[in-house]
């Protein structure tokens, strides 16, 4: 697990702390439903287009990846 360390002293994960967000987005998006999500609009939520769900993928880093190029 990579940590650094902020100008406060304090320890941070940045693949952490995308997961933590990630899941955020997954809880909002499964709240504003009113039905399950389906493979597709989680992939959406997730920002994976064209994902193959029998694929695994490191969704944590392809979104830090996806922040880089913003």
């Amino acid at each position: 697990m990579a940590t650094e360390r902020t100008g406060g002293g304090e320890l941070t994960d940045g693949a952490l702390q995308d997961e933590i967000e990630l899941v955020g987005e997954l809880v909002v998006a499964a709240s504003a439903s009113e039905r399950p999500l389906t493979d597709e609009e989680i992939d959406r939520v997730l920002g994976i287009e064209g994902a193959r769900h029998d694929e695994h993928r490191d969704v944590a880093a392809h979104r830090s990846l996806r922040r880089q190029d913003a």
